[in-house]
């Protein structure tokens, strides 16, 4: 057995060795079996480890074990150093022969240009993550001897093992994927697996190889091309054109110039290749995650071996290697046909009648022969069952995991409770949620309002999340699409509910409130991928399943205690949060630390390079409105809706207020990336004395503010000189010119259910933004541009008016009225007492009045290694102990939707309840894109040329800024 011989002891127990699959630079691989007969594989390095270094493979293999249960890591089912070091890992056979010979990359290669970077994009979240789970944060060894590409029952999916385990053989090989740095024996980092990252990104969208024109079993060759850098430009006629950057980016020679983590690598490339239709995606070369069951005789209602195959041949060769393929392909309707015919009990292989093929435990590490991954239900459009072998459907069949039709195709397990589906008598569903991949309970969601579901969930879009969940009588379930995986739509089976056509908009919702609904369940599924288990349920009232806790199911979001660091920047009423949050519900065992400092963008600045060096500090990062576009940009954000129903963040992440909650949504991806904790409208303030002795009833003002017109009118009858005051200084005049464009209907940006795209459609320049800008120009300098007509009630110092200014006309009695964010008039009774102030929401224009509002943010570092306890304290932001630290500071919480829930009385703003509610129901925020951050004056200085000159110039001049 090429010097290694079974049977060898473990941790776990006891492995027999067979023949040898392959060998590549890195690993050696067997056949193996463990005790009952399963079959895994058997790895050893390839070269001599010494042994001085097997406590260094037994803490490696540690570290690995702990995150072996991701989609992402292969499963670890053993590990020893006797009689040399080896692992025995999980048994996939359509993957194996191709992965123990290092040929792996070339199935990745088969797959369409945007599954392939999907793939390589796995690769650099589970680098990204792996730091959380242990004492070695990186791989240093990535190389395709070390991945698997497949598909699961959410579509493909990268596969990675090794954790280093390899590279600690003596003489470690040089690879294409050898990074310049482990040439030279340098300190090898985060950046080295983004070296080795890129250059598979260079093979695998590319031709094959990083160095095409190298002899890669020639060391020295391959060393000097190593050190002379990989020639991203020569290759770039065979990758797709937006990759360049990145790979060039990710394989510079000094390790400064790269990506600081996986994380932006990643991004990056996604970026780069565009998304296509799933009936356009080519995955048939990938593996099924498919592990064959030993199936014992007289199983009720399993087939048998002489049932499915033949006497005598059980699918296997002698050696243990499963048969398939091409050369089984005669057989496939026959074999397919039996298993159906013997299959007339309703368990689907089911013997135990748990819910659990083959009779094991859910969730046993030890069944099934070793996959602890579900078997194959994915489908790309008409590719139902894209890149399954015959061997691998047959397994499936004979698991119950698909019924076989009589053309050899598939069908779906279970129907709806009405329907009669299969399923053992204690599943509450009937068996509609067999197969289903996410379904691992019911989640308990009791006791909320409404609850969230995901359509187009999972990592290729084509599941509900959760699949089931529990509500009371009387909730309210939210389908909100993500755009992932083409078209959905959500129809129960008895007819209750319908969201009608498919849609593939992300942010589309669609609700059903269960008004009178008992005990009861509905299902529900996406009807044109019903095929690939992209099914649901909801059930009423009580449930006879294994509940699942909102915050159970999350790994990475687990809450296990530590020290939450947030950076509250020069947001000085935020000190107190400590405190504030050790009197929310967040747990205990959660402590946070404040960090602040004045520095005003400078500290963005910093926190976005933090992130891109992979810095896990701080955790937590407060932000203003327009600075998310900024964040989002860099990839500075932790999506939190990812952790919405495994964790309370859930709870918390919509239902707000309309603009915040847009804004707060990734444009790439639909989901929730930042949590408004804060807002503070920019409002009309007006000396309420000097307008009723003028004889102007504003009873009605706080929710129906006059038109332009009419306001003007009153303003100059009150005081025409300077009676309107407003910031047009180019730094403060976006803001302004915002909430006046909006009432006429105009937007900069084409609206959507998320924050703009930096590249979104520019719509500054259509009319509604000329008739913003007439009104502007004949308030301060007079005129007939706007209509209807507008007086002049402004004088044109207002033009260089910043807050200061402004500020200090109105409270000093030069205007009789000031646009102005809220919190800078309210509360100064030594200036204006409350019962003088008057406050109303921004003059009505031709669609409506709306007000800009300032939005205050929390976002989560996506490289946290506190992900539960950072989510718990954002969370925590939005809980009544923060919302009265930030009242007693003269600041408005957003709650959940309303501001007063709390501290009413208390509150220097309650006088203007209703006008602050109709602000923010009715608010607009200034764009979160990067070009606004990084241009706000000059876009500015724009816009007042829009109001001074001619208005299409002006506004043409803006589009063009925010066009670049």
């Amino acid at each position: 057995m090429d010097g290694f011989e079974g049977p060898v002891e473990g941790r776990n127990g006891t492995w027999s060795v067979g023949d040898r699959v392959g060998r590549t630079p890195r690993w050696t691989t067997y056949h193996g079996t463990d005790e009952e007969g399963n079959p895994v594989a058997i790895r050893t390095p390839t070269g001599k480890v010494p042994s001085d270094r097997f406590d260094r493979f037994d803490a490696l293999a540690r570290q690995w074990a702990t995150v072996d249960e991701r989609r992402t890591v292969r499963g670890l089912r053993d590990w020893g150093t006797d009689p040399r070091p080896w692992v025995a890992v999980e048994y996939v056979p359509d993957e194996l022969e191709a992965w123990a010979t290092g040929t792996t990359l070339e199935t990745a290669r088969a797959c369409d240009p945007r599954t392939r970077a999907e793939l390589l994009f796995d690769v650099c979240e589970v680098l990204r993550t792996y730091s959380r789970y242990g004492s070695t944060p990186c791989h240093l060894a990535l190389h395709p001897d070390c991945l698997s590409f497949r598909v699961d029952a959410d579509g493909p999916v990268a596969v990675v093992d090794d954790w280093g385990l390899s590279r600690l053989v003596e003489d470690p090989p040089t690879t294409p994927y050898t990074a310049p740095e482990q040439l030279e024996g340098d300190h090898a980092s985060k950046r080295t697996d983004v070296y080795r990252i890129g250059a598979l990104a260079a093979a695998a969208l590319g031709d094959g190889s990083p160095f095409p024109n190298v002899d890669a079993d020639d060391p020295a060759a391959l060393a000097a091309a190593i050190r002379g850098g990989i020639d991203v430009d020569g290759l770039s006629a065979d990758l797709p054109e937006g990759a360049v950057r990145p790979i060039r980016r990710a394989t510079e020679s000094d390790p400064a110039d790269r990506y600081a983590t996986t994380y932006p690598l990643g991004r990056d490339l996604l970026d780069a290749v565009p998304t296509v239709d799933t009936g356009d995606r080519e995955a048939d070369a990938l593996a099924a995650t498919v592990a064959p069951t030993p199936e014992e005789p007289g199983d009720d209602g399993a087939a048998t071996e002489d049932d499915d195959a033949g006497a005598g041949d059980d699918g296997t060769e002698d050696d243990g290697r499963t048969t398939g393929g091409a050369a089984a392909a005669g057989t496939a309707a026959a074999t397919a046909d039996e298993a159906a015919a013997a299959d007339t009990s309703g368990k689907g292989g089911d013997p135990s009648g748990d819910g659990t093929p083959g009779g094991s435990e859910a969730g046993d590490a030890d069944d099934a022969g070793g996959s602890r991954r579900s078997f194959l239900k994915y489908g790309v459009g008409a590719f139902a069952l894209a890149g399954v072998g015959l061997g691998g459907l047959v397994a499936m069949e004979r698991n119950g995991q698909i019924d076989a039709t009589p053309s050899g195709g598939t069908a779906s397990t279970g129907g709806s409770g009405s329907d009669g589906g299969t399923g053992s008598p204690a599943d509450p569903y009937d068996g509609w949620l067999d197969g289903v991949e996410n379904y691992d309970g019911t989640y308990d969601y009791r006791g909320r309002d409404v609850v969230v579901v995901e359509v187009g969930a999972g990592e290729n879009g084509l599941r509900f999340a959760p699949a089931a969940v529990l509500i009371d009588p009387g909730t309210t379930v939210v389908w909100e699409w993500t755009g992932r995986g083409g078209a959905h739509n959500v129809v129960a089976t008895d007819e209750t509910f319908d969201n009608g056509e498919t849609v593939n908009e992300a942010g589309y919702t669609f609700e059903h409130t269960f008004e009178d609904a008992g005990e009861d369940v509905f299902n529900y599924l996406c009807v044109p991928h019903e095929a690939v288990g992209m099914k649901g349920a909801v059930a009423v009232g009580d449930v006879d399943d294994d509940l699942v806790g909102p915050d159970e199911g999350d790994a990475d979001a687990e809450v296990t205690g530590g020290t939450v660091t947030v950076d509250v920047r020069y947001y000085q009423w935020l000190e107190g949060l400590p405190e504030a949050i050790a009197d929310s519900d967040v747990p205990d065992a959660v402590d946070v630390e404040v960090r602040s400092n004045s520095a005003g963008d400078g500290r963005l600045e910093e926190f976005v390079d933090r992130v891109d060096a992979g810095d896990p500090k701080p955790d937590v990062f407060v932000v203003n409105g327009w600075e998310l576009g900024r964040l989002f940009s860099a990839g500075a954000t932790e999506p939190l809706s990812r952790h919405a129903n495994r964790h309370r963040i859930g709870e918390v992440l919509d239902g707000t207020f309309p603009a915040l909650d847009t804004a707060a949504r990734h444009p790439g991806d639909g989901a929730v990336h930042a949590l408004p904790y804060s807002f503070m409208p920019q409002a009309v303030v007006y000396r309420r004395p000097r307008f009723r002795e003028a004889g102007f009833d504003d009873e009605g003002w706080m929710t129906e503010p006059p038109t332009w017109a009419d306001w003007s009118r009153m303003v100059a009858t009150v005081r025409r000189d300077a009676g309107f005051v407003w910031s047009g200084r180019p730094s403060r005049f976006p803001s302004t010119f915002t909430g006046v464009l909006a009432g006429f209907g105009g937007s900069y940006y084409e609206t959507t259910e998320t924050a703009p795209a930096n590249d979104a459609e520019v719509t500054i320049a259509d009319t509604p933004g000329v008739r913003a800008a007439n009104v502007l120009h004949d308030l301060a300098l007079g005129g007939d541009r706007a209509d209807p007509p507008v007086e002049r009630t402004s004088s044109e110092a207002v033009l260089e008016f910043g807050f200061g200014e402004t500020m200090t006309r109105f409270l000093d009695g030069g205007a009789v009225a000031a646009l102005l964010p809220l919190s800078v008039a309210v509360g100064r009774q030594d200036r204006i007492d409350s019962e003088a102030l008057g406050v109303m929401p921004m003059p009505t224009g031709a669609v409506g009045s709306r007000t800009a509002l300032y939005g205050q943010y929390v976002v989560v570092n996506p490289n946290t290694e506190l992900l539960g306890e950072a989510l718990a304290v954002a969370r925590g932001f939005r809980s009544s102990a923060v919302g009265s630290l930030l009242v007693e500071n003269g600041q408005l919480p957003t709650m959940n939707g309303d501001p007063f829930s709390l501290d009413a009385a208390a509150s220097p703003y309650e006088p203007y309840a209703p006008a602050i509610r109709f602000m923010a129901e009715n608010g607009v925020l200034d764009p979160p894109t990067e070009v606004w951050y990084r241009d706000r004056s000059a876009i500015g200085e724009a816009l007042r040329h829009a109001v001074t000159d001619d208005p299409e110039a002006g506004l043409s001049e803006v589009a063009a800024i925010l066009d670049e």
